[in-house]
């Protein structure tokens, strides 16, 4: 398991981190935590965070929340959907909680990305 306080990963469980990859993209909608995804795909949440870490370069929460955000951009790009709909449509509880998380990543609000896709 850990060597000299490193998590050592097996090929079998790098397939298990694969299947958590494919799961996160296919159930963002729903809220998806590290206890709840171990099981899912039968590995040890210490190593399912280390392998998505590695795998992606990110915590698994900010993994989901980039998916989730990725999958917003599409509607926002693809629909005219309000944004409180699209926000829920990819996880988010509130709208807010959205608009917030998409600032953080692309320093812009969903509005002004749409806008600049106008333009």
């Amino acid at each position: 398991m850990r060597l000299n306080g490193i998590i050592q990963l097996s090929r079998w469980d790098m397939e298990r981190i694969n299947n958590a990859l494919v799961y996160i993209e296919k159930y963002y909608r729903i809220p998806i935590s590290a206890d709840h995804l171990s099981l899912e795909v039968n590995l040890s949440k210490e190593k399912l965070q280390a392998g998505i870490y590695l795998k992606t370069g990110l915590t698994l929460h900010l993994h989901v929340l980039k998916v989730r955000i990725e999958k917003a951009k599409e509607l926002l790009r693809d629909t005219d959907h309000p944004v409180k709909f699209i926000a829920a449509a990819t996880g988010f509880k509130r709208a807010s909680h959205f608009i917030d998380t998409f600032k953080r990543f692309y320093a812009q609000t969903p509005n002004q990305y749409r806008m600049m896709l106008a333009v």
